[in-house]
Parts: structure tokens; sequence; C-alpha cells
């Protein structure tokens, strides 16, 4: 018996040998003496970058362990770049978490981007919350002269931004195809800084996509200085930070236009997403979940996000994945005409 005992003890001791440190660490501690990278798919001076660099002075009081949090910038195609590097490359620990464009998580589903560049599956992705539900408008450089979103409808003006799946594209093509607007994309601009001081040289006229967020944090001046003027609000539901701007919606009386509408700006809703990697263990998730929840509560977050007149109206990890569920089970007829409506004219 006292053989049998033994060769019991020494299995024990070479299974526990091959244990990796990350495998034996608990939920509670497995960033204990790391760093959580946050991966953001836009250049430095981005709105997305603005709001990473925000959580991250304040989302590693509220892991165990404390980690230190940094942000990796990694542009490239509106985001897609880095969304597919965390499905396909990023370790599955819950080390590396990732920054995208809000639209990515139904890119796939509204046919905005070539096909088989999509590397990730949106059920697959883990969500980790939002920071904010964005206001995105189309507004033009007051001295193109245009004040009015008709004035679109007569006159050619160009927007930039980084790639197809991006607002900035699928939004310019929805008005496009919907609303007999002229306006011309250029590609290759990538970050919202990049679009802004474009604008600022007459390089562009216009930026359709920008959020509202973003400008007061980046540019407060802008409208209150007159030096843009909004012509749209590119929303399901208006700010009140914008009285007498219309939203879209409110622009067609089109019942199917409506439908499809909804669909198309429903990324608003969860406008800075935060995601993890496939297959990280159910307990880790929780921890950045929950870490990420009490983040957005912290009241030196908040204050930091009043100074920089960036919203903080955060959806959790839990919503986000019902939403996303949600817009995946849209009737046929509202997503072929989404799906019409944010193509690129042949």
């Amino acid at each position: 018996m006292s053989s049998i005992r033994n060769a019991l003890a020494s299995a024990a001791l070479i299974a526990t040998s091959l244990f990796s440190p990350a495998q034996a660490q608990t939920s509670d501690d497995f960033l204990k003496g790391r760093q959580l990278s946050i991966i953001v798919g836009y250049t430095p001076g981005s709105g997305y970058d603005l709001y990473a660099r925000l959580l991250s002075r304040f989302y590693g009081k509220h892991l165990p362990g404390e980690p230190r949090v940094i942000v990796q910038n990694m542009p490239g195609g509106g985001s897609l770049t880095a969304a597919n590097h965390i499905a396909q490359v990023a370790p599955r620990d819950g080390s590396v978490i990732a920054m995208i464009n809000r639209s990515l998580p139904i890119a796939g589903l509204l046919q905005t981007v070539e096909p088989g560049s999509i590397k990730y599956d949106p059920f697959t992705l883990n969500y980790i919350g939002s920071m904010s539900e964005e206001t995105t408008l189309a507004f033009v450089w007051a001295g193109t002269g245009i004040t009015k979103f008709e004035q679109l409808r007569e006159r050619q003006i160009t927007t930039g931004t980084q790639g197809a799946a991006s607002d900035g594209n699928v939004l310019s093509n929805m008005l496009n195809s919907m609303f007999g607007t002229k306006i011309k994309v250029i590609f290759g601009y990538t970050g919202t800084d990049k679009v802004y001081f474009a604008m600022e040289n007459r390089e562009l006229d216009a930026y359709v996509g920008g959020t509202l967020g973003s400008l007061l944090a980046t540019h407060p001046n802008w409208i209150r200085d007159g030096k843009v003027n909004v012509l749209v609000q590119l929303v399901t539901k208006p700010s009140s930070q914008l009285p007498g701007i219309p939203t879209i919606i409110d622009l067609t009386t089109n019942e199917t236009h409506r439908a499809a509408l909804r669909l198309a700006l429903a990324p608003q809703r969860f406008g800075r997403p935060l995601i993890a990697p496939p297959e990280i263990p159910a307990d880790r998730l929780a921890v950045l979940q929950k870490a990420f929840d009490a983040a957005m509560k912290d009241a030196g977050l908040l204050g930091e996000a009043d100074r920089m007149k960036a919203e903080i109206a955060p959806m959790t990890g839990t919503e986000m994945k019902a939403f996303i569920k949600q817009l995946h089970d849209v009737p046929p007829e509202a997503l072929a005409l989404a799906r019409a409506a944010v193509q690129p004219p042949k």
C-alpha cells in the first residue's frame, strides 16, 4: 500500500510541475505582476485612443493585483486589423484586449468589407463593455458655405476615413444611396485627428461619421465659434446638446428606409466597444467585466472625462453581447435594405 501511495504522490507532483503559471493562477490573481494591454485600432490622438487612454489610467486600480495598463496603437482598415489580431493572434489569457470601431460587430452582417477580410466571429468574441453611447454627426467646414443637409444633394463634398468598414465610409454610402447626397470618400486617414487636421487645411470639406464626444474633447471651440456647421445627427436618438439639428430619421417618412437606418445606426449604442479574444476563461472575463463596470463609476475617471468633454454612458459586456445578437436577428427585408444602403456605388 505504501508503494501505491508513493506512486500516487509522485504522479501528483509531476502533474503539478506540468502546469504553467497561467494555468495555476486563479481569476483573482492572473494579472498580478503583469501588465494589461489595450490595443486601439486607430492612431494616437483619435477619439478611440483618447477614450482608451482615459480608461487605462483608472482600470488597473479595479483589477485584482492592480496591474499596469498600457495602450498600444494598431491602426489599419478602420480597426479591422486590431479586431483580426484579437481574434487570431492575441493570447487568450485576458492580458490583451482591444477597443475597436463600433461598426465591426455587424460589419459581416451588413457586408461593409471585402469578403474574407474579417477574421473574427462576432459571436465568439468576448465583450467587456462600452464606455459611451455616441452621437455621430455629419459636419462641414464653415468655409464651404454649406449650412443645410439639403445642399449635399447639390454639391459634392469630400470626407476622409481609414477603411471600408469605418463609419465614415459606411455612413457616407448610406447617405448617398438613400438621400441622394454627393459625398466623396477619401481613404487613408488613420485617425480622427488626421481628418480634423485635413479639414483645417481645406484638404477635406467635411467629416461624415465623426462623433460629438470626440469633437468636443479635441476641438471644443469648433461648434461654439462657428468653425463647422453640423448638418445632421446620424443617430436614432438626438443629443440634447444639439437642439435644432435633425436626426437622419427625421429626414425621411419612408418606413422601410427608417427600418434600414435603425439597423445601420444601431452600433452608435455601443460607441467605444472593448473586446477580449475568444476562448479566454470565463472567470477571467468576469474579472475584466467587473473591473470595467467599476471603472465607469470611478469618481476620478468621471471627473477627468468631464474635463475632457468626453461623455461616459456605459453599456456592460453582457448587454453588448445580447444587443449584437438581437441585431443579427433582424427581419430579412430590413437587412436587405440596410445592406443595399451602405454599399459603395457600383
